[in-house]
């Protein structure tokens, strides 16, 4: 976007020369009213205020935004930093421009003290904002208009409010001007963030693009004039022109391809504007006839354009000469709005609709305005009463920012998804550092590894080296790598330890056996009976849960006939990392459900039953369900002793059935909730069932062990009103 020095001199001058069909005379009585209003005012610059104002205007009129919008953007500080209220806009300049001065006006300025103020304000601010450009979307414009101006003149202002911003810019408004289409100003953005997040980086792109440029210019000169003749040889009309890629675009190759600045051989993308579709595809023809193409960089964004609008050919070819160069092709129709995006659709036509009160209203002209107007409603629809940290952390999800950049201690750059951890970081400099993963630092502060990133983080990570995967992480993980690598992991775990548990099964019925085989040999051809292609296979399954335990036992022995309803040992589900905290012979990670029959907590005196693809089943041994008594007796193969694993101890939660019988009393429910959440013990599901003149409560409840079961029960019954209380 073309950047020109504006005074109060030559300003209405400038705007006509960009401009030639805006009304001057109506700008200048908007212009001369808030030249007086801001009077004597300065910015941090040591300039006029009523400059920033005057650069407001004249963006939006590159914008080829109307002559409304243009006048509401001289305005928009007048009401905030004036005496000046919105009753007096409203007689001088009528209602539409007053309600976009008051849409702007709502966003307000932002203020920088607290961590907690200040992630308040913004809420509120960026709350203010959609709700005004749901009303009128030219609000939008004029905030893109009004930050761009903020970030070109940013160096004013003290180092931690230039970087504050520039963030803030990052991640709210270069995604808004890019979900709006406006590609231009959406580059200008993300250059003059990349300025001051990362000052280094910007000077070292700047220095090598100079140093290059006259080799550069000349390569692409000749380029252009090739592939004119090429295209006139076949009968299309086009204009051709090199372009050069913005600072921030080359800093996010280099991060995705990992590439040194004279690896990256595209800073220029050749851009051919035809005349119609038809022509765009011809154009494309010729190209790929003269040149190398890589079809895995073709994209067609003709046929699919993006959610903003944007249309375009997008695609890489080798040159002659052996040299990557990206070309875009596409119509002039689509070159306006790919610059311009949704304000290429207003050009000074003031199109109006009368809604239900009567009032006038702008009428939305494209499918793509509608949409992203329609996405804000939605946003606040789904959104409405979020605290303002949940509702940030939403509105830049929900923004599509694709990715951030952060840092290693050397000051390596590393780009991760939006969302992503500590632990994502880790993942993604080496898979080994992730498992080994123990703490991590962010800015030299200690923060948890489920912590969100922000762009522009230093990130240290410390390691362990008796450290292990906990299955927590795969609940904040966002990179799909780190989750797949855990997983895998765990799988692999699984896998070893249903191994082991499948081997002492195995070695415990043919110790029970009466043949005369040897082991090796009976495991052989017990294999060969089940199908599986090796023993180690073959016991996996068996450790799984996956062969039946007691077909294995059928085929060494006789058969035994069991008639017994399993349906009554159905496992509940296991809770808070429950899998980890039984051991059998030292194998730990086992695959564990919990009876619902006894409810064992740490402390009880356990046993196992391997059930048929659920893993093993824990009961206490002195459980009375007389469907496992008979169990015991029946199929004495499937039990294994197991016992509480102690390293684990505190880890698992139990889920325990309790009943209360209690008097009909007010709040004696109340009291007897308040009691279990006191006692620290989780409420997993209860319900109130009353009878004729007792009340009584059907809870499950989540314990740590016997004894805070047992604490809970002493606590309960000391209650006033509570008549009996059962485990």
């Amino acid at each position: 976007m073309k950047y020109t020095e504006l005074t109060p001199d030559n300003f209405l001058e400038e705007m006509q020369l960009i401009s030639p069909q805006v009304d001057t005379e109506r700008l200048f009585k908007v212009w001369d009213y808030a030249l007086d209003a801001h009077g004597k005012q300065q910015r941090a610059s040591g300039e006029e205020y009523i400059i920033h104002p005057m650069n407001v205007a004249y963006i939006l009129a590159q914008m080829e935004m109307d002559c409304t919008t243009i006048a509401a953007g001289i305005l928009h500080d007048v009401v905030e930093d004036t005496k000046i209220g919105m009753e007096e806009i409203e007689s001088e300049f009528g209602s539409e421009i007053a309600q976009l001065v008051d849409g702007v006006t709502k966003v307000g300025k932002m203020e920088y003290h607290g961590r907690k103020d200040r992630i308040g304000n913004q809420a509120e601010s960026y709350r203010k904002l959609l709700f005004a450009v749901v009303e009128d979307v030219r609000v939008i414009f004029i905030k893109l208009a009004d930050r761009i101006h903020n970030m070109r003149t940013l160096k004013y202002l003290p180092e931690d409010k230039q970087k504050h911003i520039a963030q803030e810019t990052l991640e709210i408004y270069v995604p808004l001007s890019n979900r709006f289409g406006i590609t231009s100003l959406k580059w200008e953005l993300e250059d003059l963030c990349l300025k001051h997040l990362y000052p280094d980086t910007y000077k070292e792109i700047n220095e090598f693009i100079h140093e290059k440029k006259g080799s550069r210019d000349k390569y692409v000169s000749n380029y252009v004039q090739m592939v004119e003749q090429y295209l006139k040889d076949s009968d299309i009309k086009a204009h051709i022109t090199g372009r050069s890629k913005h600072f921030f675009s080359i800093f996010r190759k280099k991060l995705k391809r990992k590439l040194s600045y004279d690896e990256i051989y595209d800073y220029t993308a050749i851009r051919i504007v035809v005349g119609s579709v038809t022509e765009c595809y011809h154009a494309l023809d010729v190209i790929n006839s003269k040149f190398h193409p890589l079809p895995e960089r073709f994209k067609d964004y003709i046929a699919k354009p993006k959610d903003n609008g944007y249309r375009s050919i997008h695609h890489v070819v080798i040159s002659e000469e052996g040299r990557t160069v990206e070309i875009q092709i596409r119509s002039l129709e689509m070159h306006h709005e790919a610059e311009e995006g949704s304000a290429a659709h207003w050009r000074y036509k003031e199109f109006y609709e009368i809604n239900t009160e009567g009032k006038r209203k702008l009428a939305l002209q494209t499918e793509t305005i509608a949409k992203q107007v329609q996405w804000l409603r939605d946003f606040l629809k789904t959104h409405p009463l979020e605290d303002s940290a949940t509702f940030l952390k939403s509105l830049k999800n929900d923004l599509n920012v694709d990715n951030i950049i952060v840092k290693t201690p050397k000051g390596e750059y590393v780009e991760l998804p939006i969302g992503s951890t500590p632990l994502d970081f880790a993942f993604s400099v080496h898979t080994d550092l992730g498992f080994k993963c123990k703490s991590s630092k962010i800015n030299g502060r200690i923060a948890s590894l489920d912590t969100v990133l922000r762009n522009g983080d230093t990130i240290q990570i410390q390691i362990g080296k008796e450290m292990k995967p906990s299955k927590d992480w795969l609940l904040f993980l966002k990179t799909s790598k780190a989750k797949q690598k855990v997983r895998s992991w765990f799988r692999q775990k699984e896998l070893e330890d249903a191994y082991l548990l499948g081997q002492k099964l195995f070695d415990r019925y043919y110790k029970k056996t009466s043949k005369v085989e040897k082991r090796q040999e009976l495991l052989k051809s017990v294999t060969a009976v089940f199908k599986y292609s090796g023993v180690k296979d073959f016991l996996t399954a068996l450790g799984r849960g996956v062969i039946d335990p007691l077909k294995v036992w059928e085929v060494i022995n006789p058969p035994i006939e069991v008639n017994v309803d399993e349906k009554e040992l159905l496992p509940t589900k296991p809770y808070d990392n429950a899998e980890n905290v039984i051991s059998l012979d030292g194998i730990d990670n086992l695959l564990v459900h919990f009876a619902k029959c006894c409810n064992p907590v740490r402390g009880d005196e356990i046993i196992g039953y391997v059930t048929r693809g659920r893993g093993i089943t824990i009961h206490r041994t002195k459980c009375t369900n007389p469907a496992f008594k008979d169990l015991l007796i029946k199929e004495s193969e499937r039990i294994v002793d197991v016992v509480w694993d102690k390293k684990s101890k505190g880890k698992g939660l139990y889920p325990v059935r309790i009943v209360i019988g209690s008097m009909i009393k007010p709040k004696l429910q109340d009291k007897i909730t308040s009691t279990i959440l006191r006692s620290k013990v989780k409420i997993y599901e209860q319900r109130y069932v009353p009878e004729k003149e007792i009340f009584k409560l059907f809870m499950t409840v989540l314990v740590t062990d016997k004894k805070s079961l047992e604490n809970l029960l002493t606590k309960l019954k000391k209650i006033k009103g509570v008549i009996e209380v059962k485990a």
